[in-house]
């Protein structure tokens, strides 16, 4: 009798440690597609601020490295207090995840794996300049 009552408790917790060890893999794998998802936003942020191209308020792709990866680019200018135009821009990068088949995944259909915003200064037009402003010799 007491064989049989230590074989199930030996049971009971090997099935604990494999339940236990099954939810830290995924939580792991979890980990490394958000640093992945992360490494991607702050890319694209990178190369969309350095190309300064905010002829679109929303863009959207995927990398060629890895076309189930997916990027979201949002622009949209700062509200400024007062009676003043906006100084600042904001800018949202969101990293989006499809499955093998390249259907979004079911655990984050409507939410991003990682998103990136940042804020920068709203680019000044270039204003016309007159010839006699200019002292040319």
């Amino acid at each position: 009798m007491e064989m049989v009552i230590a074989t199930a408790v030996l049971a009971g917790s090997g099935v604990a440690l494999f339940s236990l060890i099954g939810q830290a893999t995924q939580l792991a794998q979890k980990a490394e597609q958000r640093t992945v998802a992360l490494q991607m936003a702050q890319s694209t942020l990178d190369e969309f601020i350095a190309t300064r191209s905010d002829a679109e308020s929303e863009m959207e792709g995927s990398f060629e490295s890895d076309p189930r990866w997916r990027y979201k680019i949002e622009l949209s200018d700062v509200e400024a207090n007062g009676d003043g135009e906006s100084k600042l821009k904001r800018i949202v990068v969101s990293i989006y995840r499809s499955t093998e088949s390249g259907t979004p995944s079911a655990d984050n259909t409507d939410s991003a794996v990682v998103s990136l915003v940042r804020w920068i200064g709203a680019a000044k037009p270039m204003s016309t300049v007159s010839s006699d402003a200019l002292d040319l010799p």
